[in-house]
């Protein structure tokens, strides 16, 4: 049975071969006879030569008809299937996918070599099977986060491509991804036939986090795309360049946090190493060390029993603040990739906040920023406040409209039942907290809802105010109810410490008295709100471009509510509150080897460059963006350049370095894999090979292997051309001399 690839030349070519015909058919017109005496000798000699010259002339039709024909066919590359009588006529041409892939798996080594090694020597073997004369074509794909299509057609540029790989990545491999390239190339193969030709070869060392389907990440994806490559005939032969035994012994470690927020210089705060042992054996004095900026630890000793994980705590504290890098890092084993692990850590500056007073009273219990002095700044406290996390001042309402305060020297400005500011100075603060600083208001029986809504609230947005002030509401009598926080979202950093339940009372308990109305913007968040009829917002947050505005319906002094009548209650929230406040970003979260990375800085970036784990650079193309407030966008690290683990920085010169982690997924590092029983029953478009060491060529052809005529048929409409223009000219010469 002959198939085709190019239905539409088919078409085309059948059209083009009917033309000689229609101009024979259209020149075949029909004329009046009119006798005339000498004709009769014309008539004769024409009915004595008339059936030679039909004959020349059908045979010169055929020629041309059938030459433009067989161009069609052989441009339309049909196939035979082995067992067609003409199968002697075709060649095989070869389509050879290759998948490598390059997982931080692959990198196990066993003696010199590593499995990325051997799959690669393998590649090498494929592509050498493959001939250029022949026709046969051939694709590369890097498999890894993404696939990478190193190179197509061509077979000999597939020597030189894999040369040009230095070795796995740490990346982990995509199987659907990779396998959906395939689907692609499949489908532009059959070119609707609903059935494909190409070979495809995965090297890999059969990761059971890979393949299994109820472990791996893409399973449901990866099974679709099998269930396509099945029904387009295409087999997935699958080569197991692995370890010799079915779970090789690996140490790896697998976490590396910080949990609590790092308060500011001095203080201490635990670091945390998760060490698991993916092999069957256990470990003992196995060592791990940890690098502070660089510098080197005293090491410790673990000991790990049989697939065993263990936590290892160690107490650091930052001099100075900006941000700081930590790594761990065992004894080098089979598998180096997951040896080490990195973190950022930020160590913030002490906040600058400025409390404005709206409302003093002599009385510390009754002056809403003696109470906030107090919480921010505890005198003698043994706690992490005591380090210096706050730098408290105190202002009057007069001295910020007067210009005495530098707000940008401000990171946390208070505003505490103030009456009333002036427009210039909301525009000043407005200028302060888009360029990053942020306003906490708690209002008051002072505060004047009008003069704080004509100067600083828009109802496009445009004002600092999340929400329009409205009017004061009360109860009945403070003796026979009042009103509670709920609906509160103790998700956001400002609330977290009530999340457990032993300590959610400290703030939905709490009596509220009175609060003014607030109807907040869209985009503002409403944190919290009171169980009164209207269930009115009690607390909203607004992000203002880089800064941010929190707005209390109520006090902090005991006029409205009694917040701080509980220290408990009070402390926590208002030191959370200014921490979340005045924290502009954390530092980098480590990201995983193949994605991108962007940051911002506040100044010009100048000369940035791509500082890499092994101390190589290179300049980072692209132009930075500007994000107002004095902000910058630095240009994007691309995912090609990330697909290493390990500390990698962004060099700017006259200013600090922007550090970041490319961290591995733990899941490489545990190297148990699938048997070849185990694959074949997955899936039918999956199907393990083992190759004999000789010339397989034939061998993953298989019974049904398909040859290709096109070169037949071109040969043969070379023929047929040569064939009419011989013929043609020898008509001509002879019907001219007659």
């Amino acid at each position: 049975m002959i198939q085709g690839f190019l239905h539409p030349a088919l078409a085309w070519g059948a059209l083009l071969a009917s033309v000689p015909i229609l101009i024979h058919l259209l020149n075949r017109q029909r004329f009046r006879p009119t006798a005339w005496g000498a004709m009769r000798f014309v008539e004769a000699a024409w009915r004595r030569t008339r059936r030679r010259m039909q004959l020349e002339n059908l045979l010169l039709l055929l020629l041309r008809a059938g030459a433009i024909a067989l161009l069609a066919l052989g441009l339309a590359r049909p196939f035979l299937e082995s067992s067609s009588p003409l199968a002697a006529l075709t060649e095989t041409r070869r389509d050879l996918v290759v998948i490598l892939d390059a997982s931080a798996s692959m990198g196990h080594r066993e003696s010199v070599e590593t499995s990325f090694d051997r799959a690669r020597a393998r590649a090498v073997e494929l592509f050498d099977e493959l001939s250029d004369e022949r026709g046969d074509r051939a694709w590369l794909f890097l498999a890894g986060r993404s696939p990478r299509l190193l190179t197509w057609g061509d077979p000999s540029k597939a020597g030189a491509a894999l040369d040009a790989v230095p070795g796995e990545t740490a990346e982990r491999m995509n199987l659907a991804g990779a396998l959906a390239e395939v689907q692609t190339l499949a489908e532009e193969e059959a070119a609707g036939t609903g059935e494909s030709a190409i070979e495809v070869h995965l090297l890999t060392d059969l990761q059971r986090n890979t393949f299994d389907a109820t472990r791996a990440e893409d399973a449901a994806a990866a099974m679709e795309v099998l269930d396509a490559l099945e029904e387009l005939g295409v087999t997935v032969l699958v080569e197991d360049l692995g370890p010799p035994v079915m779970t090789p012994a690996n140490l790896g470690i697998t976490a590396l946090t910080i949990p609590q927020r790092v308060p500011g210089p001095g203080a201490s705060v635990e670091v945390r190493c998760e060490v698991t042992n993916h092999g069957d054996e256990p470990v003992a004095g196995m060592r791990l060390v940890l690098e502070l900026d660089g510098e080197r630890r005293p090491s410790r000793s673990i000991d790990l029993g049989a697939r065993e994980s263990v936590e290892v705590s160690l107490p650091i504290s930052f001099s100075e603040a900006g941000d700081h890098t930590l790594e761990y890092r065992l004894e080098g084993d089979s598998l180096t990739v997951d040896d080490s692990r990195a973190l950022v850590v930020r160590c913030p500056a002490p906040l600058r906040v400025a409390l404005v007073n709206g409302a003093p009273a002599s009385a510390l219990e009754d002056d809403a920023i003696g109470l906030l002095s107090a919480a921010l700044e505890p005198a003698g406290a043994d706690s992490d406040l005591a380090q210096g996390a706050f730098r408290v001042s105190e202002v009057s309402p007069s001295e910020l409209d007067s210009g005495e305060l530098a707000l940008t020297e401000v990171d946390v400005l208070w505003l505490a039942n103030v009456d009333g500011l002036a427009s210039p100075t909301w525009e000043a603060i407005t200028d302060r907290v888009q360029a990053g600083a942020a306003l906490i208001a708690s209002l008051g029986d002072r505060v004047q809802p009008s003069r704080w809504n004509e100067a600083a609230f828009r109802p496009d947005g445009s004002g600092v105010l999340p929400a329009e002030l409205g009017t004061k509401r009360s109860v009945a009598s403070r003796r026979e109810g009042y009103w509670r926080a709920m609906d509160s979202d103790f998700e956001h950093p400002s609330l977290s410490f009530f999340m457990e339940e032993r300590w959610r009372p400290l703030w939905t308990e709490v009596p509220h008295y009175d609060f003014l109305t607030l109807s907040p913007l869209e985009d503002a968040r409403v944190l919290a709100r009171l169980d009164d009829i209207a269930r009115s917002p009690l607390f909203i947050e607004r992000e203002v471009d880089r800064g941010r505005v929190l707005l209390l319906a109520t006090t902090i002094a005991p006029r409205w509510n009694r917040i701080a009548e509980s220290p408990r209650t009070l402390i926590p929230f208002v030191h959370e509150l200014v921490r979340y406040a005045g924290l502009r970003e954390r530092a980098p979260a480590p990201i995983r080897p193949g994605e991108p990375f962007t940051a911002r800085i506040d100044s010009f970036p100048r000369a940035p460059e791509l500082l890499n784990p092994d101390g190589s650079r290179r300049p980072l193309t692209g132009a930075p963006v500007e994000l107002g407030g004095g902000a910058w966008l630095l240009p994007e690290v691309p995912s090609s350049d990330t697909s290493r683990a390990g500390l990698y920085a962004i060099t700017l010169e006259g200013a600090p370095n922007v550090p970041f982690a490319v961290t591995c997924e733990p899941a490489e590092g545990d190297l148990a894999r699938w048997s070849p029983a185990e694959l074949d029953a997955s899936h039918p478009a999956l199907s393990y090979y083992a190759p004999t060491g000789e010339s397989d060529s034939d061998e993953t052809v298989g019974d049904e292997a398909r040859g290709e005529l096109w070169r037949t048929l071109c040969a043969l409409a070379l023929a047929f051309l040569i064939l009419e223009s011989l013929w043609a000219a020898r008509l001509g010469r002879r019907r001219g001399i007659a």
